[in-house]
């Protein structure tokens, strides 16, 4: 085997225990074995140290302080002895030629510094399921199918900064994915105070800046449990998201108009949809966040009338309504 294709898997964890059993059980039953496994054990937890250690001997453990999903990844990544990373969450589990595929994937083409494949999703408590998760997300087929490969052999995709451009509207890739460890600190990781954008962020820093190859093969399942819901449905993502598009619009400046219009669009809509939740309840919270939208976006003419006349005018006609007088 070429030390060129030889693969580190990085499995960040957080409180699992003995749950993590079944993501390191798929990854050691592959087709393709990674040369190395690490889990990170975020927060040190003695139960999942305990359990990987006994149950499988051959994972290398890292015991941190925690301090979150990015920087777990981060530090395996960091600590990695090959030049190839595939990470996975853990509770997630690879399909029995996940890592195989995936290899297969970022190799086909040599000037492919990522790549990434299709998933199910199973939700274990509403029963919700997808089998394919490219092909059943409404929003996903489309939004592929706009973007122009560079090229495309047996089945797998190469693409350039378009992707980039399709992906500043949202996310569209996910994970298992595989990564090679010098574009992967070149980029600088993954950030910290994201939230559930963390990847998100990641993966247009990356397609930023190196061709992605894709494939529509099944690699893994992803599921949510009952007792552990999935990050998109967090009450912070919009905060994440936000605070991701604000990071891509410092690195658009004025040299990529194309992503700084997409970004400000983007941004601009998020503010509008804090608005227009807090009109009703707050009118000073959503006058703020209607001149924060109109910022960014001064073409929206529903945001730019309300910023700049309804609410003004209704603070006005409210200051000047007389007050009730007390009763005795």
């Amino acid at each position: 085997m070429s030390e060129a294709t030889r693969v580190t898997l990085v499995v960040p964890s957080y409180r699992r225990g003995a749950k993590i059993g079944p993501t390191l059980a798929s990854a050691l039953a592959q087709t393709r074995v990674p040369d190395e496994v690490v889990v990170v054990n975020d927060g040190g937890f003695a139960e999942t140290s305990e359990y990987v250690r006994r149950e499988f001997p051959s994972v290398r453990v890292l015991d941190i302080p925690h301090g979150g999903a990015a920087v777990a990844r981060n530090t395996g990544v960091a600590s990695a002895t090959h030049p190839i990373v595939v990470l996975i969450d853990d509770d997630d589990t690879f399909r029995p030629e996940g890592i195989e595929v995936l290899l297969r994937t970022l190799t086909t083409f040599p000037e492919a510094r990522a790549a990434h494949g299709d998933n199910s999703y199973t939700n274990l408590g509403t029963g919700e399921h997808r089998e394919r998760n490219n092909c059943d997300i409404p929003s996903f087929a489309p939004r592929f199918a706009r973007v122009k490969p560079l090229k495309e052999s047996g089945g797998v995709r190469l693409y350039g900064k378009a992707l980039y451009y399709e992906m500043l509207r949202g996310n569209i890739l996910q994970q298992p994915w595989i990564v090679y460890r010098d574009a992967y600190l070149a980029v600088g990781g993954f950030q910290s105070g994201l939230v559930s954008a963390d990847d998100w962020d990641l993966y247009l820093r990356i397609v930023r800046r190196f061709p992605v190859a894709l494939t529509d093969e099944l690699i893994g399942h992803q599921y949510t449990e009952p007792d552990r819901p999935h990050l998109t449905t967090d009450p912070r993502q919009r905060e994440g998201q936000m605070e991701a598009a604000r990071r891509q619009l410092a690195l658009a400046g004025w040299w990529d108009p194309r992503a700084a219009l997409s970004l400000r669009r983007t941004l601009a809509g998020h503010h509008k949809s804090i608005g227009d939740a807090a009109r009703g309840s707050d009118s000073r919270a959503a006058w703020r966040a209607y001149l924060r939208s109109f910022a960014y976006w001064p073409f929206d003419l529903v945001v730019a009338a309300r910023a700049l006349v309804v609410l003004p005018l209704e603070r006005l006609l409210r200051s000047r309504r007389p007050s009730k007088p007390e009763t005795t």
